[in-house]
Protein backbone atom coordinates (compact mmCIF):
# COMPACT_ATOMS: atom_id res chain seq x y z
CA UNK A 1 0.00 0.00 0.00
CA UNK A 2 2.88 2.36 0.79
CA UNK A 3 4.37 2.12 -2.69
CA UNK A 4 1.00 1.90 -4.45
CA UNK A 5 0.06 5.32 -3.05
CA UNK A 6 3.29 6.93 -4.23
CA UNK A 7 1.44 9.89 -5.76
CA UNK A 8 -1.69 9.80 -3.62
CA UNK A 9 -2.02 13.14 -1.84
CA UNK A 10 -5.68 12.71 -0.96
CA UNK A 11 -7.44 10.47 1.51
CA UNK A 12 -6.32 9.42 4.95
CA UNK A 13 -3.71 7.27 6.68
CA UNK A 14 -4.50 5.69 10.01
CA UNK A 15 -2.22 5.97 12.99
CA UNK A 16 -1.30 2.28 12.78
CA UNK A 17 -0.43 2.44 9.08
CA UNK A 18 1.67 5.58 9.54
CA UNK A 19 3.75 4.28 12.41
CA UNK A 20 4.24 0.87 10.85
CA UNK A 21 5.78 2.45 7.75
CA UNK A 22 7.71 5.01 9.81
CA UNK A 23 9.34 2.32 11.96
CA UNK A 24 10.15 0.09 8.97
CA UNK A 25 11.74 2.97 7.03
CA UNK A 26 13.70 4.01 10.10
CA UNK A 27 14.94 0.45 10.64
CA UNK A 28 16.08 0.13 7.02
CA UNK A 29 17.84 3.51 7.10
CA UNK A 30 19.61 2.74 10.38
CA UNK A 31 20.70 -0.65 9.05
CA UNK A 32 22.20 0.93 5.94
CA UNK A 33 23.94 3.59 8.04
CA UNK A 34 25.37 0.93 10.35
CA UNK A 35 26.62 -1.17 7.42
CA UNK A 36 28.04 1.96 5.79
CA UNK A 37 30.07 2.70 8.92
CA UNK A 38 31.23 -0.78 9.93
CA UNK A 39 32.45 -1.75 6.45
CA UNK A 40 35.37 0.64 6.81
CA UNK A 41 35.29 1.79 10.40
CA UNK A 42 33.78 4.75 12.20
CA UNK A 43 37.09 6.63 12.37
CA UNK A 44 37.55 6.47 8.59
CA UNK A 45 33.93 7.23 7.66
CA UNK A 46 33.41 10.08 10.12
CA UNK A 47 36.70 11.72 9.08
CA UNK A 48 35.66 11.48 5.40
CA UNK A 49 38.89 9.68 4.55
CA UNK A 50 37.69 8.65 1.08
CA UNK A 51 41.00 6.96 0.32
CA UNK A 52 40.23 4.49 3.10
CA UNK A 53 36.77 3.62 1.79
CA UNK A 54 36.34 0.15 0.34
CA UNK A 55 33.84 -1.09 -2.24
CA UNK A 56 31.29 -2.13 0.39
CA UNK A 57 31.35 1.35 1.94
CA UNK A 58 30.50 2.97 -1.38
CA UNK A 59 27.79 0.38 -2.05
CA UNK A 60 25.99 0.88 1.26
CA UNK A 61 26.46 4.65 1.06
CA UNK A 62 24.88 4.66 -2.40
CA UNK A 63 22.04 2.42 -1.24
CA UNK A 64 21.36 4.79 1.65
CA UNK A 65 21.14 7.77 -0.70
CA UNK A 66 18.92 5.90 -3.18
CA UNK A 67 16.62 4.68 -0.41
CA UNK A 68 16.28 8.20 0.98
CA UNK A 69 15.41 9.61 -2.44
CA UNK A 70 13.00 6.78 -3.28
CA UNK A 71 11.05 7.17 -0.03
CA UNK A 72 11.02 10.98 0.05
CA UNK A 73 7.75 11.51 -1.85
CA UNK A 74 5.70 8.54 -0.54
CA UNK A 75 6.76 9.29 3.04
CA UNK A 76 5.76 12.93 2.57
CA UNK A 77 2.39 11.86 1.18
CA UNK A 78 1.96 9.51 4.10
CA UNK A 79 2.54 12.40 6.50
CA UNK A 80 -0.02 14.63 4.79
CA UNK A 81 -2.66 11.89 4.84
CA UNK A 82 -1.92 11.18 8.53
CA UNK A 83 -2.35 14.86 9.46
CA UNK A 84 -5.58 15.01 7.49
CA UNK A 85 -6.77 11.85 9.28
CA UNK A 86 -6.41 13.62 12.64
CA UNK A 87 -8.83 16.32 11.49
CA UNK A 88 -6.11 18.96 11.24
CA UNK A 89 -5.12 20.99 8.21
CA UNK A 90 -2.68 19.13 5.92
CA UNK A 91 -0.65 22.33 5.74
CA UNK A 92 0.68 21.37 9.17
CA UNK A 93 2.81 18.78 7.36
CA UNK A 94 5.12 21.66 6.40
CA UNK A 95 6.51 21.38 9.92
CA UNK A 96 8.50 18.42 8.61
CA UNK A 97 10.47 20.17 5.81
CA UNK A 98 10.86 23.30 7.95
CA UNK A 99 12.39 21.08 10.64
CA UNK A 100 14.80 19.59 8.08
CA UNK A 101 15.76 23.04 6.79
CA UNK A 102 16.48 24.38 10.27
CA UNK A 103 18.48 21.25 11.04
CA UNK A 104 20.72 22.08 8.10
CA UNK A 105 21.99 25.26 9.74
CA UNK A 106 25.25 24.98 11.65
CA UNK A 107 23.60 26.75 14.52
CA UNK A 108 22.66 25.28 17.89
CA UNK A 109 19.42 27.29 18.45
CA UNK A 110 18.24 26.39 14.94
CA UNK A 111 18.93 22.73 15.61
CA UNK A 112 16.95 22.90 18.87
CA UNK A 113 13.96 24.46 17.08
CA UNK A 114 14.33 21.81 14.37
CA UNK A 115 14.12 19.02 16.93
CA UNK A 116 11.11 20.63 18.61
CA UNK A 117 9.23 20.94 15.31
CA UNK A 118 10.03 17.35 14.35
CA UNK A 119 8.86 16.04 17.72
CA UNK A 120 5.73 18.19 17.42
CA UNK A 121 4.96 16.62 14.06
CA UNK A 122 5.47 13.12 15.47
CA UNK A 123 3.22 14.07 18.37
CA UNK A 124 0.48 15.07 15.93
CA UNK A 125 0.95 11.75 14.15
CA UNK A 126 0.10 10.01 17.43
CA UNK A 127 -3.34 11.62 17.54
CA UNK A 128 -6.32 9.34 16.89
CA UNK A 129 -8.31 9.42 13.68
CA UNK A 130 -11.14 11.90 13.45
CA UNK A 131 -14.03 11.45 11.12
CA UNK A 132 -14.82 14.26 8.79
CA UNK A 133 -15.50 15.17 5.22
CA UNK A 134 -12.53 15.19 2.85
CA UNK A 135 -12.48 18.03 0.36
CA UNK A 136 -12.77 17.19 -3.31
CA UNK A 137 -9.67 19.31 -3.78
CA UNK A 138 -7.55 17.21 -1.41
CA UNK A 139 -5.45 15.73 -4.24
CA UNK A 140 -4.54 19.09 -5.76
CA UNK A 141 -4.12 20.63 -2.32
CA UNK A 142 -1.83 17.83 -1.22
CA UNK A 143 0.29 18.07 -4.35
CA UNK A 144 0.66 21.82 -3.80
CA UNK A 145 1.74 21.34 -0.19
CA UNK A 146 4.26 18.67 -1.18
CA UNK A 147 5.62 20.85 -3.98
CA UNK A 148 6.11 23.83 -1.67
CA UNK A 149 7.80 21.75 1.00
CA UNK A 150 10.11 19.82 -1.30
CA UNK A 151 11.07 22.84 -3.42
CA UNK A 152 11.96 24.75 -0.26
CA UNK A 153 13.93 21.78 1.08
CA UNK A 154 15.83 21.10 -2.14
CA UNK A 155 16.45 24.80 -2.75
CA UNK A 156 17.88 25.30 0.71
CA UNK A 157 20.03 22.18 0.39
CA UNK A 158 21.56 23.42 -2.87
CA UNK A 159 22.19 26.94 -1.55
CA UNK A 160 23.57 25.68 1.76
CA UNK A 161 25.76 22.97 0.21
CA UNK A 162 29.01 25.05 0.07
CA UNK A 163 28.62 26.15 3.70
CA UNK A 164 27.81 22.60 4.75
CA UNK A 165 30.86 21.26 2.94
CA UNK A 166 33.06 23.91 4.55
CA UNK A 167 31.66 23.02 7.96
CA UNK A 168 32.47 19.35 7.37
CA UNK A 169 35.99 20.15 6.20
CA UNK A 170 36.62 22.38 9.22
CA UNK A 171 35.68 19.48 11.45
CA UNK A 172 38.23 17.18 9.84
CA UNK A 173 41.64 16.53 11.42
CA UNK A 174 44.24 19.18 10.68
CA UNK A 175 47.89 18.65 9.86
CA UNK A 176 50.91 20.88 9.33
CA UNK A 177 52.02 21.38 5.74
CA UNK A 178 55.68 22.42 5.71
CA UNK A 179 57.11 24.10 2.62
CA UNK A 180 60.86 24.55 2.42
CA UNK A 181 62.46 26.74 -0.24
CA UNK A 182 66.12 26.16 0.60
CA UNK A 183 68.59 25.23 -2.13
CA UNK A 184 72.34 24.55 -2.23
CA UNK A 185 74.76 27.05 -3.75
CA UNK A 186 78.16 25.70 -4.76
CA UNK A 187 81.59 27.18 -5.49
CA UNK A 188 84.04 24.86 -7.20
CA UNK A 189 87.60 24.76 -5.86
CA UNK A 190 88.92 22.39 -8.46
CA UNK A 191 91.98 23.63 -10.30
CA UNK A 192 93.15 25.81 -7.43
CA UNK A 193 96.40 25.29 -5.61
CA UNK A 194 96.32 24.27 -1.97
CA UNK A 195 97.32 27.77 -0.93
CA UNK A 196 94.61 29.38 -3.06
CA UNK A 197 92.01 26.95 -1.73
CA UNK A 198 92.83 27.91 1.84
CA UNK A 199 92.52 31.58 1.01
CA UNK A 200 89.10 31.07 -0.63
CA UNK A 201 87.89 28.86 2.22
CA UNK A 202 88.99 31.42 4.81
CA UNK A 203 87.33 34.25 2.91
CA UNK A 204 83.96 32.51 2.50
CA UNK A 205 83.82 30.60 5.78
CA UNK A 206 82.65 33.65 7.72
CA UNK A 207 79.61 33.95 5.44
CA UNK A 208 78.34 30.48 6.19
CA UNK A 209 80.05 28.54 3.40
CA UNK A 210 81.19 25.02 4.26
CA UNK A 211 83.68 22.72 2.63
CA UNK A 212 82.14 19.65 1.00
CA UNK A 213 83.17 16.12 1.97
CA UNK A 214 85.19 15.80 -1.22
CA UNK A 215 87.05 19.01 -0.42
CA UNK A 216 86.49 20.25 -3.96
CA UNK A 217 83.54 22.57 -3.35
CA UNK A 218 82.23 25.20 -0.98
CA UNK A 219 78.53 24.71 -0.21
CA UNK A 220 75.98 27.02 1.34
CA UNK A 221 72.23 26.70 1.78
CA UNK A 222 70.26 29.58 0.29
CA UNK A 223 66.82 30.39 1.70
CA UNK A 224 64.07 32.18 -0.19
CA UNK A 225 62.84 34.51 2.53
CA UNK A 226 59.62 36.50 2.07
CA UNK A 227 58.46 34.32 -0.81
CA UNK A 228 54.69 34.08 -1.08
CA UNK A 229 52.69 30.89 -1.45
CA UNK A 230 48.93 30.56 -1.95
CA UNK A 231 47.65 27.45 -0.19
CA UNK A 232 43.93 26.73 -0.48
CA UNK A 233 43.25 30.38 -1.35
CA UNK A 234 45.20 31.66 1.67
CA UNK A 235 48.47 33.54 1.22
CA UNK A 236 51.51 32.60 3.29
CA UNK A 237 55.01 34.07 3.33
CA UNK A 238 58.25 32.25 4.01
CA UNK A 239 60.21 33.17 7.13
CA UNK A 240 63.91 34.03 7.32
CA UNK A 241 64.70 30.33 7.02
CA UNK A 242 62.70 30.07 3.80
CA UNK A 243 59.98 27.96 5.41
CA UNK A 244 56.18 28.08 5.55
CA UNK A 245 54.06 26.07 7.97
CA UNK A 246 50.35 26.00 7.11
CA UNK A 247 47.45 24.21 8.77
CA UNK A 248 45.64 22.08 6.21
CA UNK A 249 43.03 19.36 6.32
CA UNK A 250 44.33 15.81 6.38
CA UNK A 251 43.68 13.66 3.31
CA UNK A 252 42.48 16.64 1.27
CA UNK A 253 44.38 17.59 -1.87
CA UNK A 254 45.91 21.01 -1.30
CA UNK A 255 46.46 23.49 -4.12
CA UNK A 256 49.79 25.28 -3.77
CA UNK A 257 50.91 28.16 -5.96
CA UNK A 258 54.29 29.85 -5.55
CA UNK A 259 54.95 33.47 -6.42
CA UNK A 260 57.84 32.34 -8.61
CA UNK A 261 59.27 29.14 -9.99
CA UNK A 262 61.53 28.42 -7.03
CA UNK A 263 61.67 24.84 -5.85
CA UNK A 264 59.37 24.17 -2.92
CA UNK A 265 59.66 20.69 -1.43
CA UNK A 266 56.79 19.93 0.96
CA UNK A 267 56.19 17.51 3.77
CA UNK A 268 53.42 16.89 6.30
CA UNK A 269 53.99 16.73 10.03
Amino acid sequence: EYWKQYFNWSGRTTRKSFWWVFIMNLAIALTLILLYIVTTGAAVVLSFDFEGFNVATYIFGSLLILWSLATLIPTSNLGIRRVRDTGLSPWIWLLSPVSSILGGFNNFPAEIVSDILFLAFLGLALMPSKKGRISSRSQSQGSLIIAIGLIALVGFSVVNLPAKAEHIVQGLPQTNLVIKTNSDAKISLSGLTSESKQEVISAYKENGWKLSESGENLIKQIYSANQQFVIDNQTYQTDVNGKVIAKVTSNIVTNITASDSASAPTRRQ
